[in-house]
């Protein structure tokens, strides 16, 4: 027999979980303020996410590009350091791949041209 739900229980974990959710969300906010602080104008537009997991500090830029630019063009990984210790490494990654349908890209041959149809 399975045990019973207790609703009680349910609100516990949510509210958990919703300060979970509020320190994770303050954290990145502090980051980009900092960050918005230390990088040119430019720069800081682009950053689009910051996942804060000493002993790496994960910055996500909208495109590849601009990664390339937040990885090699700013020099702020001392400034990161000095603010945080426990930072050993900063990482700079582009926007994650998503196919058309939210799964997995498949690949297969594409499917035969009936005869008499125009391509």
């Amino acid at each position: 027999m399975r045990k019973p739900i207790i609703v009680k229980d349910l609100i516990q974990k949510a509210s958990l979980l919703g300060k979970e959710s509020a320190q994770h969300f303050d954290t990145e906010r502090q980051w980009k303020e900092f960050l918005g602080g230390h990088l040119p104008a430019d720069l800081a537009a682009r950053v689009t996410g910051i996942g804060h997991h000493p002993p790496e500090l994960v910055v996500y830029a909208d495109t590849a590009a601009w990664s390339a630019r937040l990885r090699y063009g700013a020099e702020i990984d001392e400034a990161i350091r000095q603010r945080d210790p426990a930072i050993a490494a900063v990482v700079v990654r582009g926007p994650a791949l998503r196919c058309p349908g939210g799964g997995p890209q498949r690949f297969s041959r594409p499917p035969p041209i009936a005869p008499g149809r125009a391509i």
